[in-house]
């Protein structure tokens, strides 16, 4: 159903009338604040699993000056601290159509890629954690893995077996709101 009249965006694109292009575009005002609430999410959930996080660390890699969306203040596993990097793409953008018109979850997974080449300077001091999901739930590999850890230290932190759904279901409605 139409839910806005056509119009130019700042980016240059035609929005139709479906108004699907603001959930992908790089100026539209709905996509930081979910990033944020859904990083917030994670460092919440990590704390009550008894995981000091700490998000947006600075200084971590002067040489490259990147910027991950979250770290853990003491190791998560072999010794090292883990960083993670949130990513929601759009599966029905038209960069990510070519993907996920044949199997649902590969723009996340792309992504995932992405994110692991981005930060691979990271590796030999830090575990690198990419996390994407999709607009319409899917998610790439191991960001589904390490929700799904979070989850598991949850339950045993909390004794609460619904730990793992709760956490799925609040990144699910950070994603759609």
């Amino acid at each position: 159903a139409p839910i806005v009249h056509p119009y130019k965006c700042r980016c240059g694109t035609v929005v139709d009338s479906l108004g699907r292009h603001g959930i992908s575009c790089k100026f539209a005002k709905g996509t930081y604040p979910r990033h944020l609430e859904i990083n917030k999410i994670l460092e919440r959930k990590l704390r009550k699993a008894q995981v000091v996080a700490s998000l947006e660390p600075t200084g971590l890699d002067k040489s490259s000056g990147l910027q991950p969306d979250g770290l853990t203040l003491f190791p998560w596993s072999m010794g090292k601290c883990l960083v993670w990097d949130f990513t929601c793409h759009d599966t029905l953008c038209q960069s990510s159509t070519h993907l996920t018109s044949n199997s649902a979850g590969k723009a996340a997974e792309k992504a995932e890629k992405d994110k692991r080449a981005k930060y691979r300077s990271f590796e030999q001091k830090f575990i690198v954690q990419p996390i994407a999901n999709e607009t319409l739930g899917s998610w790439g590999p191991e960001g589904l893995k390490f929700v799904e850890e979070i989850g598991a230290r949850l339950i045993t932190a909390t004794k609460n077996k619904g730990s793992t759904s709760e956490l799925f279901q609040a990144i699910s409605v950070a994603t759609q709101r």
